[in-house]
């Protein structure tokens, strides 16, 4: 993708790992998509928390090239702070709701 500005992912159910050897595992061809594909769908905590799992076994396997690893490592990055965020505003909702409890058990009067 030489002379585009658009980064691409790869989602690793369609990694390919190239090699002359025999002994290497075949995988189906790349799919890659722009970043922008993916931060347009705004996935849930539970959707990214499986890519990021997804993308660590790719990585863990190994045998991906230097350009693979570095992009997933990117997405990996941005899927983390998406997870972080999504606990982020959860532990903020359940303050919300302790406090709530808290002010109404104040306010109810002693039988």
């Amino acid at each position: 993708m030489a002379g585009s500005s658009a980064r691409s992912r790869t989602w690793p159910w369609a990694m390919a790992s190239w090699s002359t050897s025999s002994t290497a595992p075949w995988r189906p061809p790349l799919r890659t998509c722009t970043g922008r594909e993916i931060m347009s769908e705004n996935p849930s905590y539970s959707e990214s928390l499986q890519r990021l799992e997804a993308i660590v076994a790719e990585l863990e396997r190994g045998g991906t090239d230097l350009e693979a690893t570095v992009q997933m490592f990117e997405e990996g990055t941005a899927l983390l702070k998406a997870c972080q965020s999504h606990l982020d505003e959860a532990e903020g909702q359940l303050k919300r709701l302790r406090l709530n409890d808290a002010e109404a058990e104040l306010e109810e009067p002693e039988a």
